[in-house]
This record gives C-alpha cells, sequence and structure tokens, in this order.
C-alpha cells in the first residue's frame, strides 16, 4: 500500500442472499440482481436491501475501473462545457453529461464513507466548499456594490 493512498478493492457483491434474491424462497430475485436498467434511475433503492444504484454499479464493476470512470466521464464534462461555451453543442448534450457526472459523484461519496465509516466526512466536507463559496459571492457582490 501507497502512503496515503488505501489499497482498492475487487469488485464484490452488494449484498449476500440466497439464489432467490430476498431470501424468502419464493423464487423472486431481488432487484439488486436486476440491470440497473430497469430501476427507476440513479434515486432507486432495492426495497428488500436499500441498496442504490451507486452501491450496485460500485458492486458491479468495482472500485478501481469506477474511479477510472468517474475521471472519464468529469474529463468528458469538461470537454462538453468547452464545446457548450463554443455553441458546438446543444443544453441537452451538455445536460448529458452533467447527470453522467453527478452518477460518479455518488459513486465517489461511496467511496469516501467506506474509507472514513461515515458520511460525516461528505457533510463537513460539503458544509466547509458551501461557506468558501459564499464568502467569494459575498465578495464579488460587495465589489460590484
Amino acid at each position: 500500500m501507497r502512503r496515503g493512498r488505501p489499497e482498492l478493492e475487487p469488485p464484490r457483491s452488494a449484498h449476500q442472499s440466497p439464489p432467490d434474491g430476498d431470501g424468502d424462497g419464493d423464487g423472486a430475485f431481488c432487484a439488486c440482481d436486476m440491470n440497473p436498467e430497469t430501476t427507476d434511475g440513479p434515486d432507486y433503492d432495492c426495497p428488500i436491501h436499500g441498496v442504490g444504484l451507486a452501491a450496485m454499479a460500485l458492486a458491479t464493476h468495482g472500485e478501481a475501473p469506477q474511479l477510472d470512470q468517474a475521471i472519464e466521464e468529469m474529463a468528458e464534462l469538461t470537454v462538453a462545457i468547452q464545446h457548450m461555451r463554443r455553441g458546438r453543442i446543444t443544453p441537452d448534450k451538455l445536460a448529458g453529461e452533467v447527470a453522467d457526472v453527478e452518477l460518479m459523484l455518488e459513486q465517489l461519496a461511496l467511496v469516501v464513507r467506506r474509507y472514513t465509516g461515515t458520511d460525516a466526512t461528505m457533510d463537513e466536507a460539503r458544509s466547509r466548499q458551501r461557506a468558501k463559496a459564499l464568502a467569494h459571492v459575498e465578495k464579488a457582490r460587495l465589489r460590484r456594490g
């Protein structure tokens, strides 16, 4: 393990469940085992296990590949922003790239949670960044008069 960087885990199951998926023996598969395209989108949570799409994606593809995917999606958003500024793409295309990054950010927050063991780290980081952004906006507004 390199200093300061945790070891990445290999892909693992989002949950351990019997073959029928929910453990009641009725043969019904858990929604976690379904194709994510058949769920209700990024806010979907398995009614049995409470596992959301971000957790399912991490469990299915593995942490290291999803970190690489996050980098790729953010790069695509950067390019889309430049293209939008130059009039080369539509707002709909930009919205698609923003949505891709939002999905990856959900997974990145889960990675942080896994290493810290708490949601507090992300909550504290969001609060700090919001306070900094507010201070920048207030300072800019004062300069403009």
